[in-house]
């Protein structure tokens, strides 16, 4: 009982046209395609198909779709994470949601954690065996997930206790 819309655009930190790279049928991972050629190559061995999309950005997405709300975001864009958050940068500031995000590199991982600050989130590892694991750095490890959230959401969660924050503030 979703009310679930697809919208055929890819999402970065413009407005426009830009090349997508995708592997031939059966020749590589569909899900390492990218904005990124870079990104592509790196992760593909197979001489990808290039498409030419349109590409927005999340804050026009919101302001164009009317969008009251935002509390939660994942991202998983092949590389390019830290573009679509600098595309949701006024949004983000308005509804200060939590959010998923994989982290490709510790340079991606850096861009990020200027923009999610350790002053507004926290940060936690995405394990897929162990569960979230408290960090104080977005850096690539091998499950690539962090989830990155508010304390209050943190709280909420049972994540820490309400002390922890508090006593971290009169260190």
């Amino acid at each position: 009982h979703y009310d679930i819309q697809v919208v055929d655009q890819a999402v970065s930190d413009f407005i426009g046209t830009a090349e997508f790279y995708a592997p031939q049928r059966g020749q590589g991972n569909l899900y390492s395609s990218s904005l990124s050629l870079e990104h592509y190559e790196n992760h593909q061995t197979s001489t990808p198909i290039v498409h030419q999309v349109q590409v927005t950005t999340l804050d026009t997405f919101v302001q164009e779709q009317g969008i009251q709300s935002v509390d939660l975001v994942k991202i998983d864009a092949e590389g390019q994470d830290s573009n679509v958050l600098k595309g949701f940068l006024n949004s983000m500031q308005q509804f200060q949601p939590d959010f998923i995000v994989e982290v490709q590199s510790d340079e991606i991982g850096q861009e990020i954690q200027a923009m999610l600050t350790p002053e507004k989130y926290l940060y936690f590892n995405i394990d897929e065996v162990t569960g979230l694991t408290q960090t104080d750095t977005l850096q690539r490890n091998y499950w690539l997930n962090f989830w990155i959230c508010k304390v209050e959401t943190a709280q909420k969660l049972n994540l820490i206790w309400e002390d922890w924050w508090l006593g971290d503030l009169f260190k």
